[in-house]
């Protein structure tokens, strides 16, 4: 949080917002809300984005560049297993997927090996 108090404009963090951890919804385990008041309160410039597009990261990234005071945090709400039905806001994203639904989610993912 020092990079706000030393107006460090050469950083820009991206938070991968998805309100999950192991534990929970984060709204259950850790009290995150009103995350960019509180980004802002340290002195940092918010940015925010659809983690899920990446048109949409690339323009939050070209506005954290024109600002030349401060740090930037681009605050990314993304959807965990996005484009993987059977995996899309599940709490998979902490774990090894056994071996078929790897393979399925590879191939729904149009992803060859």
């Amino acid at each position: 949080m020092a990079a706000g108090s030393y107006g460090l404009s050469n950083i820009c963090l991206i938070i991968d917002l998805n309100w999950m951890q192991v534990e929970g919804d984060t709204d259950l385990i850790l009290k995150m809300r009103p995350i960019a008041e509180k980004w802002d309160a340290f002195g940092w410039n918010v940015e925010f984005a659809d983690g899920n597009d990446i048109d949409q990261l690339r323009a939050a990234l070209d506005r954290s560049r024109s600002v030349t005071n401060k740090p930037s945090v681009i605050i990314a709400e993304t959807l965990v297993g996005k484009g993987i039905e059977f995996l899309e806001g599940k709490k998979s994203h902490n774990m090894k997927l056994p071996p078929e639904l790897a393979a399925r989610a590879l191939e729904a993912l149009e992803i060859s090996r």
